[in-house]
């Protein structure tokens, strides 16, 4: 696999998960005042300091060809079909005609 070397960190956006958001919403529908929950998180610094170490952000060649990840496709009534991406390679500018 190519994630064999990928380094593991251990977290929990909120210790308690399902069993925390259930006993809020049991609290709710009793009408009843809960009990302060305590949201604690365990390993998110870690978690980010990681990605911050490992994370790169990619070079572009905008002299080259346009080269466009398309992410959404939707047509616009009156106006045509508009599609969101990433640039990855390449410039365009307004009203330059794309293939």
């Amino acid at each position: 696999s190519k994630f064999r070397d990928a380094p593991v960190v251990a977290c929990a956006a909120c210790v308690g998960g399902e069993k925390v958001a259930a006993v809020s919403a049991e609290d709710k529908a009793s009408k009843r005042r809960a009990e302060p929950v305590v949201n604690q998180s365990l390993g998110l610094d870690d978690l980010v300091e990681m990605l911050r170490r490992r994370a790169r952000v990619p070079e572009r060649d905008e002299a080259g060809p346009f080269f466009f990840a398309i992410d959404h496709c939707f047509p616009i009534r009156g106006q045509g079909t508009v599609v969101t991406g990433t640039a990855l390679r390449g410039a365009c500018r307004a009203n330059d005609v794309v293939e």
